[in-house]
């Protein structure tokens, strides 16, 4: 179910993945570390169901911690939502030097935080 939700994401079928996600999280909570809870907020975020994304993308945060992918996108569903000092501080948590190396995608939603908060005031 997971891989399923993670491949109709990709072509854009994000109602279809969400129901995937869906079950992949019922069949076994905390699935992948959280990946199920999240890409559920993620393709919520994407169906314009902002209000419910928030919901979920804070539970993640609250249960599994944050990532520089987690925050951004959590980032971005506080500000369709109106919550702007949320927004700023989850693209701020992105945008954190993690003080290692990271891996290419987590490294791509860092730089992407960081110019959002570049722009927005408060660059990291």
């Amino acid at each position: 179910q997971h891989l399923l939700g993670q491949f109709l994401l990709r072509v854009g079928a994000p109602a279809q993945a969400l129901l995937a996600f869906e079950n992949a999280e019922r069949l076994d909570p905390g699935h992948a570390f959280g990946e199920a809870l999240l890409l559920q907020a993620r393709a919520l975020a994407m169906l314009g169901r902002d209000d419910e994304a928030v919901q979920r993308f804070e539970r993640h945060a609250a249960t599994f911690g944050g990532s520089h992918r987690s925050d951004f996108w959590r980032g971005e569903a506080l500000s369709a939502v109106g919550r702007a000092s949320d927004a700023a501080e989850a693209f701020r948590a992105a945008a954190a030097d993690p003080g290692r190396r990271l891996p290419a995608e987590e490294n791509w939603f860092r730089a992407l935080a960081r110019v959002k908060c570049w722009r927005h005031g408060g660059a990291q």
